[in-house]
Protein backbone atom coordinates (compact mmCIF):
# COMPACT_ATOMS: atom_id res chain seq x y z
CA UNK A 1 0.00 0.00 0.00
CA UNK A 2 1.23 3.51 -1.02
CA UNK A 3 2.35 5.57 2.17
CA UNK A 4 0.98 8.75 2.30
CA UNK A 5 3.34 11.50 2.29
CA UNK A 6 4.09 13.48 5.36
CA UNK A 7 2.47 16.95 6.25
CA UNK A 8 5.00 19.62 6.05
CA UNK A 9 6.69 20.40 9.47
CA UNK A 10 4.55 24.25 10.01
CA UNK A 11 1.26 22.18 8.90
CA UNK A 12 2.08 19.88 11.74
CA UNK A 13 2.72 21.68 14.52
CA UNK A 14 -0.87 24.00 13.59
CA UNK A 15 -1.97 19.83 13.52
CA UNK A 16 -0.87 19.69 16.88
CA UNK A 17 -2.25 22.70 18.32
CA UNK A 18 -5.79 22.82 16.82
CA UNK A 19 -6.32 19.33 16.90
CA UNK A 20 -5.28 18.85 20.81
CA UNK A 21 -7.76 21.79 21.13
CA UNK A 22 -10.34 20.10 19.09
CA UNK A 23 -10.22 16.81 21.13
CA UNK A 24 -10.15 18.35 24.55
CA UNK A 25 -13.35 20.23 23.49
CA UNK A 26 -14.87 17.12 21.97
CA UNK A 27 -14.09 15.19 25.33
CA UNK A 28 -15.43 17.32 27.06
CA UNK A 29 -18.56 17.51 25.21
CA UNK A 30 -18.79 13.42 25.06
CA UNK A 31 -18.02 12.73 28.62
CA UNK A 32 -21.53 15.24 28.97
CA UNK A 33 -23.24 13.30 26.45
CA UNK A 34 -22.39 10.02 28.27
CA UNK A 35 -23.33 11.13 31.95
CA UNK A 36 -26.14 8.65 33.04
CA UNK A 37 -27.75 11.17 35.40
CA UNK A 38 -29.60 13.98 33.77
CA UNK A 39 -28.59 16.53 36.29
CA UNK A 40 -28.56 20.43 36.27
CA UNK A 41 -24.73 20.56 36.70
CA UNK A 42 -24.62 17.45 33.36
CA UNK A 43 -26.73 19.56 31.56
CA UNK A 44 -25.01 22.65 32.04
CA UNK A 45 -21.60 20.90 30.92
CA UNK A 46 -22.97 19.85 27.77
CA UNK A 47 -24.55 23.02 26.75
CA UNK A 48 -21.28 24.94 27.44
CA UNK A 49 -19.18 22.09 26.22
CA UNK A 50 -21.20 22.49 23.04
CA UNK A 51 -20.82 26.29 22.89
CA UNK A 52 -17.71 26.12 23.14
CA UNK A 53 -17.18 24.46 19.75
CA UNK A 54 -18.98 26.96 18.17
CA UNK A 55 -18.20 29.86 16.20
CA UNK A 56 -19.54 33.85 15.91
CA UNK A 57 -20.46 34.73 12.35
CA UNK A 58 -22.21 38.49 12.35
CA UNK A 59 -25.30 38.89 9.61
CA UNK A 60 -24.51 40.61 6.39
CA UNK A 61 -24.16 39.57 2.72
CA UNK A 62 -21.79 38.29 -0.19
CA UNK A 63 -22.72 39.00 -3.66
CA UNK A 64 -20.99 36.56 -6.14
CA UNK A 65 -21.66 36.97 -9.94
CA UNK A 66 -22.78 33.63 -11.64
CA UNK A 67 -22.70 32.89 -15.47
CA UNK A 68 -26.45 33.15 -16.76
CA UNK A 69 -27.64 34.47 -13.45
CA UNK A 70 -25.83 38.02 -13.20
CA UNK A 71 -24.92 39.03 -9.41
CA UNK A 72 -26.91 36.89 -7.12
CA UNK A 73 -26.77 38.00 -2.99
CA UNK A 74 -26.97 35.94 -0.29
CA UNK A 75 -27.81 37.40 2.46
CA UNK A 76 -27.63 36.38 6.46
CA UNK A 77 -30.16 38.41 7.93
CA UNK A 78 -29.32 37.78 11.74
CA UNK A 79 -25.76 36.56 13.77
CA UNK A 80 -24.94 32.50 13.66
CA UNK A 81 -23.53 30.44 15.24
CA UNK A 82 -21.56 27.41 13.18
CA UNK A 83 -19.54 24.80 13.84
CA UNK A 84 -16.41 25.43 13.99
CA UNK A 85 -15.32 21.95 13.23
CA UNK A 86 -16.95 19.28 11.04
CA UNK A 87 -18.91 17.17 13.47
CA UNK A 88 -16.84 14.18 14.31
CA UNK A 89 -17.17 10.54 14.49
CA UNK A 90 -16.81 10.52 18.01
CA UNK A 91 -20.15 13.01 18.22
CA UNK A 92 -22.03 11.10 15.47
CA UNK A 93 -21.74 7.47 17.02
CA UNK A 94 -23.16 9.10 20.41
CA UNK A 95 -26.00 10.21 18.35
CA UNK A 96 -26.52 6.96 16.15
CA UNK A 97 -26.60 5.07 19.64
CA UNK A 98 -29.70 6.94 20.45
CA UNK A 99 -31.34 5.78 17.37
CA UNK A 100 -31.04 2.28 18.60
CA UNK A 101 -32.52 -0.11 16.05
CA UNK A 102 -33.73 2.35 13.76
CA UNK A 103 -30.29 3.56 12.46
CA UNK A 104 -29.62 2.42 8.90
CA UNK A 105 -28.27 -1.10 8.62
CA UNK A 106 -25.95 0.17 5.87
CA UNK A 107 -24.62 3.12 8.36
CA UNK A 108 -24.19 1.07 11.11
CA UNK A 109 -22.20 -1.36 9.21
CA UNK A 110 -19.74 1.50 7.98
CA UNK A 111 -19.45 3.09 10.68
CA UNK A 112 -18.87 -0.49 12.93
CA UNK A 113 -15.22 -0.18 10.95
CA UNK A 114 -14.50 3.10 12.18
CA UNK A 115 -11.18 2.62 14.24
CA UNK A 116 -11.40 3.35 17.58
CA UNK A 117 -8.10 6.32 17.07
CA UNK A 118 -10.37 8.09 14.70
CA UNK A 119 -12.86 9.89 16.97
CA UNK A 120 -11.85 13.32 15.81
CA UNK A 121 -12.41 12.77 12.11
CA UNK A 122 -15.13 14.10 10.48
CA UNK A 123 -18.08 11.49 10.30
CA UNK A 124 -19.16 10.69 6.95
CA UNK A 125 -20.99 8.08 4.70
CA UNK A 126 -24.33 10.02 6.44
CA UNK A 127 -27.36 10.85 4.15
CA UNK A 128 -29.07 14.08 3.85
CA UNK A 129 -31.94 13.26 6.01
CA UNK A 130 -29.70 11.68 9.20
CA UNK A 131 -27.51 14.92 8.83
CA UNK A 132 -30.86 17.15 9.57
CA UNK A 133 -31.61 14.48 12.40
CA UNK A 134 -28.32 14.93 13.82
CA UNK A 135 -28.54 19.17 13.81
CA UNK A 136 -31.44 18.90 14.84
CA UNK A 137 -30.76 17.01 18.07
CA UNK A 138 -28.64 19.74 19.12
CA UNK A 139 -30.73 22.37 18.47
CA UNK A 140 -29.39 23.22 15.36
CA UNK A 141 -29.34 22.91 11.35
CA UNK A 142 -27.61 22.47 8.51
CA UNK A 143 -26.94 25.69 7.08
CA UNK A 144 -28.65 26.59 3.72
CA UNK A 145 -26.35 27.28 0.45
CA UNK A 146 -25.83 31.40 0.78
CA UNK A 147 -25.42 30.57 4.66
CA UNK A 148 -22.15 28.19 3.72
CA UNK A 149 -21.02 30.85 1.30
CA UNK A 150 -20.90 33.73 3.62
CA UNK A 151 -19.25 31.72 6.31
CA UNK A 152 -16.55 30.66 3.99
CA UNK A 153 -16.41 33.76 1.72
CA UNK A 154 -17.27 36.72 3.94
CA UNK A 155 -18.72 39.89 2.83
CA UNK A 156 -15.89 40.35 0.47
CA UNK A 157 -16.57 37.25 -1.31
CA UNK A 158 -12.62 35.93 -0.92
CA UNK A 159 -12.14 32.91 -2.94
CA UNK A 160 -10.79 31.12 -0.18
CA UNK A 161 -11.63 30.63 3.56
CA UNK A 162 -8.18 31.63 4.81
CA UNK A 163 -7.93 34.63 2.08
CA UNK A 164 -7.51 35.85 -1.52
CA UNK A 165 -4.72 33.33 -2.85
CA UNK A 166 -4.89 29.75 -3.30
CA UNK A 167 -2.15 27.92 -0.98
CA UNK A 168 -1.20 24.43 -0.32
CA UNK A 169 -0.32 22.38 2.83
CA UNK A 170 -3.29 24.64 4.50
CA UNK A 171 -6.19 22.07 3.60
CA UNK A 172 -7.00 18.33 2.92
CA UNK A 173 -7.56 18.14 -0.61
CA UNK A 174 -6.05 15.94 -3.23
CA UNK A 175 -2.68 16.97 -3.90
CA UNK A 176 -1.99 16.31 -0.06
CA UNK A 177 -1.63 12.69 -1.17
CA UNK A 178 -3.56 11.49 1.98
CA UNK A 179 -6.78 9.69 0.36
CA UNK A 180 -8.30 9.91 3.68
CA UNK A 181 -9.73 12.53 6.11
CA UNK A 182 -7.88 13.80 9.10
CA UNK A 183 -8.50 15.29 12.65
CA UNK A 184 -11.14 18.16 12.51
CA UNK A 185 -9.28 21.13 12.91
CA UNK A 186 -5.76 19.82 11.68
CA UNK A 187 -4.75 23.08 9.39
CA UNK A 188 -4.86 26.12 11.43
CA UNK A 189 -3.74 28.39 8.11
CA UNK A 190 -6.47 26.89 6.61
CA UNK A 191 -9.43 28.27 8.91
CA UNK A 192 -11.90 31.60 8.72
CA UNK A 193 -11.14 34.83 10.17
CA UNK A 194 -13.91 33.80 12.41
CA UNK A 195 -11.99 29.88 13.21
CA UNK A 196 -14.09 27.74 11.08
CA UNK A 197 -11.89 24.95 10.21
CA UNK A 198 -12.07 22.91 7.05
CA UNK A 199 -14.45 24.36 4.50
CA UNK A 200 -12.12 23.68 2.12
CA UNK A 201 -11.47 20.05 2.05
CA UNK A 202 -11.37 17.03 4.56
CA UNK A 203 -14.93 16.51 3.64
CA UNK A 204 -17.47 17.84 1.69
CA UNK A 205 -20.51 19.66 3.67
CA UNK A 206 -24.24 18.95 3.21
CA UNK A 207 -26.46 21.89 2.77
CA UNK A 208 -30.29 22.75 3.21
CA UNK A 209 -30.83 23.71 -0.12
CA UNK A 210 -29.44 23.67 -3.55
CA UNK A 211 -26.80 25.71 -5.26
CA UNK A 212 -27.67 27.70 -7.76
CA UNK A 213 -26.47 26.59 -11.37
CA UNK A 214 -26.55 27.85 -14.73
CA UNK A 215 -28.70 25.07 -15.68
CA UNK A 216 -30.78 24.75 -12.59
CA UNK A 217 -33.99 22.60 -13.32
CA UNK A 218 -37.26 23.73 -11.79
CA UNK A 219 -38.21 21.08 -9.26
CA UNK A 220 -34.48 19.86 -9.13
CA UNK A 221 -35.27 17.96 -5.27
CA UNK A 222 -31.08 17.38 -5.25
CA UNK A 223 -29.38 19.25 -2.19
CA UNK A 224 -25.74 20.72 -2.41
CA UNK A 225 -22.75 19.65 -0.66
CA UNK A 226 -19.88 22.41 -0.61
CA UNK A 227 -16.25 22.88 -0.29
CA UNK A 228 -14.96 19.50 -1.67
CA UNK A 229 -13.38 16.90 0.23
CA UNK A 230 -9.73 14.98 0.27
CA UNK A 231 -11.11 13.11 -3.16
CA UNK A 232 -11.08 16.89 -4.68
CA UNK A 233 -8.18 19.03 -6.08
CA UNK A 234 -8.13 22.18 -4.29
CA UNK A 235 -10.01 25.39 -5.90
CA UNK A 236 -11.50 28.46 -5.05
CA UNK A 237 -15.00 28.42 -3.28
CA UNK A 238 -16.24 30.59 -5.70
CA UNK A 239 -14.13 30.97 -9.35
CA UNK A 240 -15.75 33.85 -11.48
CA UNK A 241 -13.99 32.55 -14.27
CA UNK A 242 -16.41 29.81 -15.33
CA UNK A 243 -15.68 26.89 -17.52
CA UNK A 244 -17.74 25.19 -19.61
CA UNK A 245 -18.90 21.98 -17.45
CA UNK A 246 -18.09 23.29 -14.61
CA UNK A 247 -19.74 25.58 -11.71
CA UNK A 248 -18.33 28.47 -10.08
CA UNK A 249 -19.22 27.29 -6.68
CA UNK A 250 -16.92 24.46 -4.84
CA UNK A 251 -20.78 22.01 -5.23
CA UNK A 252 -22.07 19.61 -6.26
CA UNK A 253 -25.35 18.30 -6.54
CA UNK A 254 -26.72 14.75 -4.65
CA UNK A 255 -29.69 13.45 -3.84
CA UNK A 256 -31.16 13.24 -0.42
CA UNK A 257 -30.11 9.44 0.15
CA UNK A 258 -26.65 9.68 -0.87
CA UNK A 259 -23.85 8.37 1.11
CA UNK A 260 -20.21 8.72 0.65
CA UNK A 261 -16.86 8.46 2.70
CA UNK A 262 -16.20 12.24 1.65
CA UNK A 263 -19.49 13.55 2.34
CA UNK A 264 -20.06 14.80 6.35
CA UNK A 265 -21.83 17.64 7.96
CA UNK A 266 -21.48 21.24 10.21
CA UNK A 267 -24.83 22.42 12.13
CA UNK A 268 -25.52 26.01 12.16
CA UNK A 269 -27.70 27.97 14.67
CA UNK A 270 -29.32 31.91 14.76
CA UNK A 271 -26.93 32.84 17.64
CA UNK A 272 -30.11 34.68 19.44
CA UNK A 273 -32.64 31.82 19.39
CA UNK A 274 -29.37 29.62 20.15
CA UNK A 275 -28.16 31.35 22.95
CA UNK A 276 -31.33 31.81 24.93
CA UNK A 277 -32.17 28.31 24.45
CA UNK A 278 -28.73 27.41 25.82
CA UNK A 279 -27.18 29.23 28.12
CA UNK A 280 -27.87 28.41 32.13
CA UNK A 281 -30.44 30.58 34.21
CA UNK A 282 -27.98 30.12 37.31
CA UNK A 283 -25.02 32.41 37.52
CA UNK A 284 -21.65 29.88 36.70
CA UNK A 285 -19.22 29.05 39.25
CA UNK A 286 -15.54 30.69 39.08
CA UNK A 287 -14.04 28.32 36.91
CA UNK A 288 -16.99 27.58 34.47
CA UNK A 289 -17.23 32.02 34.25
CA UNK A 290 -13.72 31.96 32.98
CA UNK A 291 -14.88 29.54 30.13
CA UNK A 292 -17.39 31.98 28.99
CA UNK A 293 -15.10 34.59 28.88
CA UNK A 294 -12.26 32.75 26.94
CA UNK A 295 -15.31 32.17 24.63
CA UNK A 296 -16.08 35.40 24.33
CA UNK A 297 -12.73 36.25 23.63
CA UNK A 298 -12.66 33.98 21.10
CA UNK A 299 -15.89 35.02 19.35
CA UNK A 300 -14.42 38.94 19.02
CA UNK A 301 -15.31 42.58 19.68
CA UNK A 302 -17.69 41.86 16.67
CA UNK A 303 -20.17 40.01 19.09
CA UNK A 304 -20.29 42.31 22.03
CA UNK A 305 -22.89 44.46 20.13
CA UNK A 306 -24.73 41.47 20.05
CA UNK A 307 -24.48 39.98 23.03
CA UNK A 308 -25.22 43.42 25.04
CA UNK A 309 -28.47 43.26 23.43
CA UNK A 310 -29.04 39.74 24.53
CA UNK A 311 -28.10 40.72 28.16
CA UNK A 312 -30.54 43.35 28.43
CA UNK A 313 -33.56 41.09 28.01
CA UNK A 314 -35.85 40.42 31.24
CA UNK A 315 -34.23 37.16 33.18
CA UNK A 316 -31.19 37.13 30.65
CA UNK A 317 -28.86 34.38 31.71
CA UNK A 318 -25.67 35.50 34.01
CA UNK A 319 -23.80 34.11 31.23
CA UNK A 320 -23.92 36.69 29.20
CA UNK A 321 -22.09 39.17 31.51
CA UNK A 322 -19.13 36.33 31.33
CA UNK A 323 -19.46 36.44 27.64
CA UNK A 324 -19.34 40.72 27.31
CA UNK A 325 -16.28 40.85 29.23
CA UNK A 326 -14.29 38.04 27.14
CA UNK A 327 -15.59 39.80 23.25
CA UNK A 328 -14.31 43.57 24.67
CA UNK A 329 -10.75 42.30 26.14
Amino acid sequence: MRKAPATPRSSRRSCAREAGAARALGLALLLALSCAACSPAADAELSLGRIERLSFVPAGQVSLSLSGRGVVSFEVHAPLLVDSYEVTRAEWLVFQRSLGSSAAPELVAHTSQWSADSGEWPASFVSHVEAEAFARSVGMRLPSVGEWLFIACGPQALPFPWGATDQRSVANTLELGLDRAVAVGTFEAGRSPQRVYDLVGNVAEWCSDLAPERESLAGDERVSVLGGSFHNRSRPVFDPRWIEGQSELFARALSRESRADDVGLRCVADAEEYLLAQLPSARPERSVARRYEALGHRWGVRARAFLEGLAQRPGASPALTHLIAGASR
